[in-house]
């Protein structure tokens, strides 16, 4: 059974209307003036930490953006690889190579 604050019971369990000695005991007073800092200041912190976290889910939403983007650029590249053939360093042979003392003698002459 739930008693109203101002009220006191006496043996029997009987509630009286007088004044409980509660209200003016200076450290039930200060008990619920921690609770009620207490209170504040958890509201406060849910608040920070609630915008910590949505900062958080940013950051992470866009790391996973651009991991994606580097997969399909990945993949994209792969699939070009894939397309063309591999052309590595060859050498020229001999056939292939132009004779270029003829064009020196031409530009000596000019």
């Amino acid at each position: 059974m739930a008693l109203p604050e101002n009220s006191t019971t006496t043996g029997t369990g009987e509630g009286s209307s007088s004044t409980s000695s509660t209200q003016c005991d200076p450290i039930i007073v200060q008990l619920e003036q921690i609770k009620a800092l207490l209170q504040q200041q958890s509201q406060t912190l849910d608040a920070h930490l609630a915008q910590q976290l949505q900062k958080d889910v940013d950051i992470d939403r866009r790391r996973v953006e651009k991991f994606e983007r580097d997969e399909q650029l990945r993949a994209q590249v792969a699939r070009l690889m894939a397309s063309r053939p591999l052309r590595g360093p060859t050498r020229p042979s001999d056939d292939e190579v132009e004779d270029t003392s003829d064009k020196n003698t031409k530009i000596e002459k000019r």
